[in-house]
């Protein structure tokens, strides 16, 4: 698992950040700047907060949920399959790098880590924007441990697919 989680962040650090901000810097100043810019998507925060409210035990340092009730994650996979939405990658940005809650934003690593599949192909290449991969990014370098190797796959996976498109 350790190997896993060093070639995922190798594969991150490799992959960069895809675009510059409009003054020139490296993108990963402006992706913080736009994951928090961008209002996350309704349906999206309506299931992290039903997680959280549903799952035992929210482990804020690894980011990960545990004990959720039934039909919670089978309810959360429905909605995305059939809205497929195109700020997916882009509203979990902004819950993870929300200081105000600790157990949102994990809550939103968990489901990030575990639901990006959910989206299909076209799904995920909607995602691969410039914003979205700027701001994994930017949540990423915030993040460190389980939090971040969670955040790792996401984020390169979002890279790999704007390379493809």
């Amino acid at each position: 698992m350790k190997h896993l989680g060093m070639a995922l962040m190798s594969l991150v650090s490799l992959a960069g950040p895809c675009s510059k901000t409009d003054g020139g810097g490296d993108a990963s100043s402006g992706g913080t700047t736009s994951a928090k810019a961008s209002p996350p998507n309704p349906m999206i925060v309506e299931h992290v907060k039903a997680h959280v409210a549903g799952c035992e035990t929210v482990n804020i340092e690894s980011g990960q949920a545990y004990g959720c009730k039934s039909g919670l994650r089978e309810a959360f996979e429905k909605a995305i399959r059939a809205q497929k939405p195109s700020d997916f990658a882009t509203s979990f940005a902004t819950l993870i790098a929300s200081k105000d809650d600790p157990k949102t934003s994990a809550t939103a690593i968990a489901l990030l880590a575990e639901e990006i599949d959910v989206l299909g192909e076209d799904g995920k290449r909607t995602n691969a924007t410039p914003e979205a991969i700027d701001g994994l990014l930017a949540v990423f370098k915030e993040n460190t441990g389980n939090r971040a190797v969670r955040i790792a796959k996401p984020r390169g996976r979002r890279a790999t697919s704007a390379t493809r498109t």
